[in-house]
C-alpha cells in the first residue's frame, strides 16, 4: 500500500470520526435535563416561550392589547401551534380574563381559545402591562 493511499484513508478516518463526535455529541442546550417545575421551567418559558395550540374552530385574531376591540394585527387558523410568552388580564372573554403574549410576533392571544402546553409566567405586573394598556 502505497504513503499516499495510508495518508488519504488515515484522513477520511480522522473525518469521519470528527463527524460523528459532531453528531453524537450533545450540545449544551440539548445535554441539560428538560425542565419541569420550579424556576427551570419559568427560565424555560422566558427564554424560549411555551407552545399552545389554537383551539377556535373559525381560528382567532391576534389583537394589538388583550381586548377585543383592539385592532386585527394578524390571526391563527384553529389548529395552529403558537408561541407564548407570558400573561396578563384583559377582557373577559366568556368566562376566562386572561390574555397571552405571542412570543415570537408583536400581539396578543385571548387564552380561552388557546390551549397551552405548559406553565405560561405572569407578564411583568400581571395585569394590563403598558403595551396593554387602553390608548388615549
Amino acid at each position: 500500500m502505497s504513503v499516499q493511499l495510508k495518508m488519504a484513508r488515515t484522513g477520511l478516518g480522522a473525518v469521519t470520526m470528527a463527524v460523528a463526535l459532531a453528531v453524537c455529541a450533545p450540545t449544551t442546550a440539548s445535554a441539560a435535563p428538560a425542565a419541569t417545575a420550579g424556576t427551570g421551567a419559568v427560565q424555560a418559558a422566558v427564554m424560549h416561550g411555551v407552545g399552545g395550540k389554537v383551539t377556535a374552530h373559525g381560528g382567532q385574531f391576534v389583537r394589538e392589547r388583550p381586548t377585543s376591540s383592539s385592532r386585527k394585527i394578524g390571526s391563527y387558523r384553529n389548529g395552529a401551534i403558537v408561541r407564548l410568552a407570558c400573561k396578563v388580564r384583559g377582557q373577559n372573554i366568556h368566562g376566562n380574563a386572561l390574555w397571552y403574549k405571542l412570543w415570537d410576533r408583536s400581539g396578543w392571544l385571548s387564552a380561552k381559545y388557546v390551549h397551552n402546553f405548559g406553565y405560561v409566567g405572569w407578564c411583568a405586573n400581571g395585569h394590563r402591562t403598558a403595551d396593554a394598556a387602553p390608548s388615549a
